[in-house]
């Protein structure tokens, strides 16, 4: 059965619109790399590993940190944002939300570049 697309041309499903979803991993995803971009590279515990061996591992280890972890975090911080998207939010509440999602990765931005990792 193919989902209904009559919110904003977006799927109406059990989660979160895409939109939502995307920029939640983003979120999650940008600074564990980057924190473990730099742990990796001090350690250098991949550097002897041939490119695509180094990458797999590498895809691994964050998926891993991201499933267990960070994503579990987020999640449940920005649930109140987070609604499917067949129970659309007041206006406010869904800008507010997209607001600190930016806002957040801006200032992680401005902190890794602060910090030149």
């Amino acid at each position: 059965m193919q989902p209904d697309t009559s919110i904003g041309g977006e799927p109406m499903g059990l989660g979160p619109p895409a939109r939502k979803q995307n920029l939640v991993v983003v979120l999650g995803l940008y600074p564990t790399l980057m924190i473990q971009s730099v742990l990796l590279g001090a350690l250098g515990i991949m550097k002897n590993l041939p490119h695509p061996s180094a990458m797999l591992l590498d895809n691994f280890i964050s998926c891993s940190i991201l499933t267990w972890l960070v994503m579990l975090w987020v999640t449940r911080t920005l649930s109140f944002w987070l609604q499917p998207a067949a129970q659309p939010l007041p206006q406010k509440l869904n800008a507010l939300g997209t607001i600190a999602v930016i806002g957040v990765l801006g200032g992680l931005l401005m902190l890794f570049s602060e910090l030149r990792i």
